[in-house]
């Protein structure tokens, strides 16, 4: 134990006051006048004995009293080395950040290797009975038990930057489930990036710990990122003229001039665009481009911006996609097919198109659901495990005019987008060229004309929603006839009538066919063309192949034994769903192989949400967490070196004992009182 403040000690002298006090006491005399002086000697003798002990006790408990209140200003505190950590310690936790922005260098060093290096620090600080508590934002690799000094360094020099990142919310949940309501020691290595550390009010601040925040900095910042990448046409063809976008943004203060460049297949295509970038300016930029050859196509787009960067995950996007794949559709019903011929006749003509119908009173796989368009032609009923098992498609909807139960449970299935149909109109109506959607119809009219030809109906169903709907095509009297919704990346156009030759004309009229390939131009891509960690969706295969051990994934950039794994596979309604999730770490390409032959391609990137280098200052995340009531849960330190952190390893790590030297003082008074009360009524 030592003295925090010894410079305090020179107040003991104030002990000097209660010897002055007893020894003045001493000197006094009282005379005392008696009538009969039979008793006078005994009397005195036992009342000199009585002085002499209560002036000794009051003399020690105020020299003790003095004493223990100067000792508890110095502030005592337990700590054998002053430059140790509490040997005494036996768990301390950590949280390293190693998302992307830590990628940023300060004098020619990453933030992050100058915070790995700084946590190693601290974890030598401890002696080797002290264990430690790690999160990173990799979540599949934090521990939920403690790890010795040696497996905790082992664990940070293994530690490399990562795709995912952490919220204040979820580091906190992470600890409270280490932590195990144990009151622990907490440091974090972070540059507060505001994405991941802007404090909320509902912050779950119920862990028991004080966290000591290291803030790391670099005062240059600059980024040019590739956020996206899209087809606008959801066809891909060879021979023909090809676009694809890219969306750009640049993240500083200052114009830029960046140089994408296009890959696809390394050597099939090379191709490059120079753009110049506003401060802040974000662009949607369109590269042409013309392949010949049919296949798999592993495209990547890169952003030479190098000299402008602090950050260089976000330099590149990777895609694929293929050429030969078909679009595929499907055409659902209930006994009675109404306009199956019509939308047959249709879709069968065109070469790219794959046309399947399904009775939905005979069941259905999951496989039979591998489509990119359905179409529900007047079905009575909509089973719940057809619509839980639609995902990332596009349904035509034709209700049914005449059915009340069809209508009730049609409603049913567009409760999901918060629309609802409702009476049936009688009154024969067309529709109205005043109320088409000119971008929706795009090159369909040359020009819209008054009193043009459309179809009519005899019958129809009025809709509402509690939302602004998208309206494609309307009655004359201006309610919809089609509009296009969503919901859970499903897009849905519904039609308002029926398409039965009784009830219209519209199977047989020149709209239908620009309507309906509208319609499929705006279906959903039939191929997903990248998926960004740290979130990988099951992948389907064919039903065909569902032999768990013989599927492998390997990646493009190595070779099968470094990063190559045996995926979980599992089957349902007869498709075969491969699971990828937390299996990933890297973007790239990926294959997967079943007997060395690979049956499908995709691509993976690292999430965007590191792009943006907006970070807070220690002064604005002090105020904000002030602002949230919540500074009481932080102690600010600005970028530590290994002195530094070593006092505050040992700052954090003391065992104060000011409080107990109080208590006593207290005592101290307590028996002064206590000893002038007793011999008051003795005398």
């Amino acid at each position: 134990m030592h003295l925090q403040y010894p410079q305090f000690l020179w107040t003991l002298s104030l002990i000097i006051i209660p010897v002055i006090l007893h020894l003045f006491n001493l000197q006094r005399h009282k005379t005392i006048y008696f009538s009969d002086l039979s008793l006078l000697k005994s009397i005195e003798i036992e009342s000199r004995k009585k002085s002499k002990l209560k002036n000794l006790l009051l003399l020690l408990t105020r020299i003790f009293m003095i004493a223990c209140i100067v000792i508890a200003f110095c502030q005592p505190i337990f700590n054998t080395n002053p430059n140790t950590a509490n040997t005494n310690s036996s768990e301390i936790g950590i949280y390293l950040d190693n998302s992307f922005s830590m990628s940023r260098s300060e004098n020619n060093q990453s933030l992050f290797n100058k915070a790995k290096n700084d946590v190693l620090d601290l974890i030598n600080l401890y002696n080797q009975e002290t264990n430690f508590l790690i999160t990173t934002n990799k979540k599949s690799l934090n521990k939920s038990y403690s790890l010795n000094q040696e497996q905790a360094i082992d664990f940070i020099q293994r530690t490399n930057l990562c795709g995912e990142n952490l919220n204040l919310d979820q580091i906190f949940t992470i600890q409270k489930e280490q932590f195990k309501n144990k009151k622990i020691q907490n440091y974090w290595f972070t540059d507060l990036q505001k994405n991941s550390f802007t404090p909320t009010s509902s912050l779950d601040s119920s862990i028991n710990t004080h966290v000591n925040l290291i803030y790391y900095e670099n005062n240059s910042i600059s980024n040019v990122s590739i956020d996206s990448i899209w087809f606008k046409e959801n066809e891909r063809k060879i021979l023909v003229e090809d676009e694809i976008y890219v969306k750009v943004k640049n993240w500083s203060n200052s114009m830029v001039d960046v140089q994408l460049k296009l890959v696809i297949n390394e050597n099939e295509l090379v191709t490059q665009k120079l753009i110049k970038l506003n401060h802040f300016e974000e662009k949607e930029i369109p590269i042409k481009y013309l392949l010949k050859k049919e296949g798999v196509k592993k495209g990547v787009i890169y952003i030479n911006d190098a000299n402008l960067n602090d950050v260089v995950y976000d330099d590149k996007l990777i895609f694929n996609y293929s050429t030969i794949d078909r679009f595929k559709v499907l055409y659902i019903y209930d006994d009675s097919s109404y306009n199956k011929n019509a939308f047959s006749s249709l879709f069968r003509t065109i070469k790219e198109v794959e046309f399947k119908f399904l009775n939905i009173n005979d069941g259905f796989s999951l496989s039979d659901l591998d489509c990119n368009l359905l179409i529900f032609d007047e079905l009575k009923q909509i089973p719940d495990n057809l619509s839980q098992n639609l995902r990332n498609q596009t349904i035509i909807f034709i209700p049914s005019v005449t059915s009340k139960s069809s209508i009730k449970n049609a409603n049913q299935f567009l409760s999901n987008y918060n629309i609802t149909l409702k009476k049936s109109k009688t009154n024969k109506s067309r529709l109205n060229e005043n109320y088409i959607d000119k971008d929706f119809f795009k090159n369909v009219f040359k020009r819209i004309e008054d009193n043009m030809d459309l179809p009519y109906f005899n019958s129809s169903l009025e809709l509402s929603s509690h939302y602004k709907l998208k309206s494609i095509l309307k009655y004359e009297d201006n309610q919809d006839f089609l509009i296009r919704a969503t919901y859970n990346s499903n897009s849905l156009f519904l039609f308002t009538s029926s398409f039965q030759e009784k009830n219209s004309n519209i199977s047989k009229h020149a709209l239908f066919v620009p309507l309906m390939l509208k319609i499929k131009d705006y279906a959903s891509i039939n191929q997903q063309i990248y998926c960004e960690l740290p979130s990988i969706k099951p992948i389907s295969i064919s039903s065909d192949i569902n032999q768990s051990g013989q599927l492998l994934i390997t990646s493009d950039e190595s070779d099968k034994t470094t990063n190559s794994f045996y995926p979980t596979v599992k089957s349902k309604n007869g498709t075969t769903f491969l699971f990828a999730e937390n299996q990933i770490e890297n973007d790239g390409h990926y294959n997967i192989l079943f007997r060395d032959s690979i049956i499908k391609t995709f691509s993976v990137n690292y999430n965007r949400n590191e792009s943006n280098l907006d970070f807070f200052s220690l002064k604005d995340f002090e105020t904000s967490l002030k602002n949230n009531e919540l500074k009481q849960l932080f102690s600010l330190n600005e970028q530590f070196n290994k002195t530094q952190i070593k006092n505050i390893a040992s700052l954090q790590a003391r065992k104060d004992y000011w409080i107990y030297f109080v208590v006593l003082a207290l005592i101290f008074i307590i028996l002064e009182i206590i000893i002038i009360k007793y011999y008051e009524k003795s005398n």
